[in-house]
């Protein structure tokens, strides 16, 4: 899993995010991302696609994961990367941080270990 800073200064948070790291990876990587998508959906996350080398977000519904499932089968998309954002609010405390990215990693988690087996 990855953490990632997202927004400005004003409005922004800690993108947690199922992936892997390309610049090591074989000829499984891409077919091991894929897996996540094999995931029914829950509530609170989103899918990130990539698509002639362009990225964009699609709401995580069970109909657009299944259409998303059908796009990498016909190889029209790359690969799809599971996503939660965590908000960050200046009056949030280091303790309530932490408790919102531990529930990201919980929300993450089965897609995460699908990608492991």
């Amino acid at each position: 899993m990855a953490l990632r800073l997202y927004g400005n200064q004003n409005n922004w948070g800690i993108s947690i995010e199922v992936s892997f790291v390309e610049r090591k990876k074989d000829e499984t990587t891409l077919s091991k991302q894929a897996k996540n998508i094999d995931i029914p959906v829950v509530d609170g996350i989103y899918y990130w696609v990539q698509k002639n080398d362009e990225s964009y977000r699609v709401q995580a519904t069970e109909e657009n994961r299944q259409l998303l499932r059908q796009e990498l089968s016909n190889q029209e998309i790359r690969k799809v990367l599971v996503k939660v954002d965590i908000p960050i609010a200046d009056e949030d405390t280091l303790d309530k941080v932490l408790d919102k990215l531990d529930r990201g990693f919980e929300k993450l988690s089965p897609y995460y270990q699908v990608t492991r087996d």
